[in-house]
């Protein structure tokens, strides 16, 4: 654009060298060049610099035979997704040494209604499941899939332990919101988490790939550890975003499942209980092909409680090694005065290396 000397405005629409410079142009309306009202932009925000880690610490039933059974597991997330979350470790409250980096960001969520104890073993198609979660998509699995282990989460009630179910539908009920039924519950023997209910609110963790084993020996099993866990790509001794936990790890892997199958039967010419029961195994215990499932412990052994009432007083505990026990009438009479027709009992498989498994209550009576 150039200002011709009479004060026009002409655009410059030719240039060419020659002997002399030749310059054409033509002139132009002024108003075309008059400054003109833009709309306003609004600068859109920075991301957040804020990392909001979270790790979850899962002390429950070991989820693959293969597995350490007395690490337990861990799974965390942060939004944005950095480089990963660091974990660090430390038997108090300085130092820390490095524990592993998860390099995948687990699926979070929690419960958005209360959720009711259904049938094991078999498809609950009465109870389902309100959660909502922090990221990804839930999606349906045939129901084929679902028995060959497909769609597994986990759902903690508010004593810390963690009921593994799976779910063939999943609907989708607004952003994050999943409705989720067709579930097979109480998986991996833990039924016993169950309540009635658990309330909503409760933490639910998708158990996938992203889940680790952190590195605990068996000398800090049951200790009260310090955690500090927050972006891997930053200092955990300066960054504030760490995040500082105390966390017990109990070993729940090696737990012994309850037994099933409680039964009882009384012989009318004596009096006399014939009490048995069958185990169950933590470890191979998917291969039908085989006649009993393995033991899974350095040896097999079991309590059974006498009870005054289900849910009530011991009056007789007995140490076994076998799956039967017979309760005499003698015995009966000791313990409640005369024969009985009826019997509660309790049974618990016994570990070496845990302890006191999961308990199974029964009540006998004759027929």
């Amino acid at each position: 654009m150039l200002f011709a000397p009479t004060g026009d405005i002409v655009r410059l629409t030719g240039l060419a060298d020659a002997v002399a410079r030749q310059v054409e142009g033509e002139r132009a309306d002024p108003l075309l060049y008059v400054p003109q009202a833009a709309p306003h932009r609004t600068r859109l925000p920075r991301p957040s610099e804020s990392v909001d880690p979270e790790a979850i610490f899962v002390d429950g039933p070991l989820l693959q035979d293969d597995d350490n059974d007395h690490r337990g597991y861990v799974g965390a997330a942060m939004r944005p997704w950095r480089s990963g979350i660091a974990l660090y470790k430390a038997p108090t409250t300085s130092g820390y040494v490095l524990d592993r980096v998860l390099g995948t960001p687990a699926i979070i969520g929690e419960t958005t209604a209360d959720c009711y104890s259904g049938p094991v073993w078999r498809f609950d198609r009465v109870n389902d499941l309100y959660v909502t979660i922090d990221r990804d998509t839930l999606e349906s699995a045939g129901e084929e899939a679902v028995l060959n282990g497909a769609n597994p989460i986990a759902i903690e009630n508010a004593d810390g332990e963690w009921e593994i179910l799976q779910f063939a539908t999943a609907t989708l009920n607004g952003a994050g919101n999943y409705i989720l039924s067709d579930l097979l519950r109480g998986q991996r023997g833990s039924e016993h988490a169950m309540r009635d209910p658990v309330a909503a609110g409760a933490r639910v963790l998708v158990l996938d790939s992203a889940l680790k084993q952190p590195g605990i020996s068996q000398a800090e099993v049951g200790l009260a550890l310090s955690w500090r866990y927050g972006p891997a790509d930053r200092d955990q001794a300066s960054d504030p975003d760490y995040v500082t936990e105390t966390i017990t790890m109990t070993g729940r892997g090696r737990r012994p499942y309850a037994p099933v199958q409680l039964r009882g039967r009384r012989d009318h010419a004596t009096g006399d209980w014939t009490l048995s029961w069958i185990r169950r195994t933590r470890i191979g215990g998917d291969n039908w092909e085989v006649a009993e499932v393995p033991l899974g412990e350095d040896s097999e052994a079991y309590r059974l409680d006498i009870l005054d009432a289900l849910g009530g007083s011991v009056v007789r505990t007995i140490e076994l090694a076998t799956t039967s026990h017979r309760y005499t009438a003698a015995m009966q009479t000791a313990d409640f005065g005369a024969p009985v027709w009826n019997v509660p009992m309790r049974v618990t498989q016994l570990s070496a290396t845990y302890g006191d498994g999961i308990a199974a209550e029964y009540l006998t009576y004759h027929h």
